[in-house]
């Protein structure tokens, strides 16, 4: 039977204090930021560029990676849901893109935010272009490896998804994620955001477009968020745990077919820990992680303290 949640703790120091175990889940939407973080990678090797449009197209890779491009979602689609649910193989790109943009306009891009799977796919495109090979291989080489990660890598067929310890209801292809999802250990999504935004993978320059973000209408959020924003493939802003104890936080959510998660580095009074939590469906990771926060950092007074500004990015 699987677990309702599983939990990975990192420390502000970088050390695992709860591991989530060996089981594997889907990352789902925290794949975003990995491939955020590729994209700067790249662009500061000189092999990308983030502001140009890109060809026959209004916005930019940047655009695409802060939801800032205008594109519509597929995941609230009828059709698109009923095809997962049927187990058909996934659309090809050229079809997603049909079904989504054929005649239709679309708001100019820079003026509103508004989050789209879509642009995250044509995002993917546009780096392996540039690459020269898969997502997968470009994350393993440029991201995953780099930051110590051995056994996370990019979902492929429905057998990698049948084997998650939150697997999906259902035989699932991981094609229906046009974007791609990660898999790997909770313990490695933790430890991921957390060497992300310590200094030294990404230079300072590139962290800060990384954490620059753009306020969320606070009614897509929780209650429990304040100033919600989003960054490149980062989401950012405050939380508030009774009895008004405030928390600043950077990291990403995440959802897909059986499960749901939050991986958030959480500060708090010049402390910091990075905690994944991973769900069946149904249940709120979001507020658990918030939950871990409290327990955590009451737990970890004292040890490393580190300002609120570094603690975050």
């Amino acid at each position: 039977m699987s677990p309702r949640f599983v939990t990975a703790i990192v420390d502000e120091a970088g050390t695992p204090i709860q591991s989530g175990g060996d089981g594997e889940i889907a990352w789902w939407s925290l794949t975003k930021t990995a491939i955020a973080a590729l994209a700067l990678r790249l662009a500061e090797a000189g092999r990308l560029e983030l502001d140009r449009s890109l060809p026959g197209a209004p916005y930019s890779l940047r655009h695409l990676l802060n939801h800032m491009a205008g594109l519509p979602d597929y995941g609230a689609s009828a059709s698109y849901q009923a095809a997962v649910a049927a187990d058909e193989a996934p659309w090809s790109d050229e079809e997603l893109l049909s079904r989504l943009l054929d005649g239709r306009s679309q708001p100019a891009p820079g003026r509103a935010w508004r989050t789209s799977n879509l642009g995250y796919l044509l995002a993917r495109r546009r780096i392996e272009e540039h690459v020269g090979m898969g997502l997968g291989d470009a994350l393993r080489t440029h991201v995953l490896e780099p930051l110590g990660l051995s056994r996370t890598r990019m979902a492929e067929t429905r057998a990698d998804m049948a084997g998650l310890l939150l697997a999906p209801p259902h035989p699932y292809h991981p094609g229906w994620v046009f974007h791609g999802t990660l898999i790997g250990p909770v313990g490695e999504a933790a430890l991921f955001l957390h060497r992300l935004l310590e200094p030294g993978f990404l230079s300072a320059d590139a962290l800060g477009e990384l954490c620059a973000a753009h306020p969320v209408d606070p009614s897509l959020a929780a209650s429990y968020w304040h100033a919600p924003a989003y960054g490149l493939g980062l989401m950012t802003g405050r939380w508030t745990a009774p009895p008004g104890q405030k928390f600043e936080v950077a990291g990403h959510g995440a959802g897909g077919h059986g499960s749901h998660g939050a991986t958030f580095r959480v500060a708090r009074a010049g402390r910091s820990a990075t905690i994944g939590v991973y769900a069946s469906e149904g249940e709120n990771a979001e507020g658990a992680v918030l939950r871990q926060a409290l327990e955590t950092l009451e737990r970890t007074k004292g040890h490393h303290p580190l300002s609120a500004r570094k603690a975050i990015c």
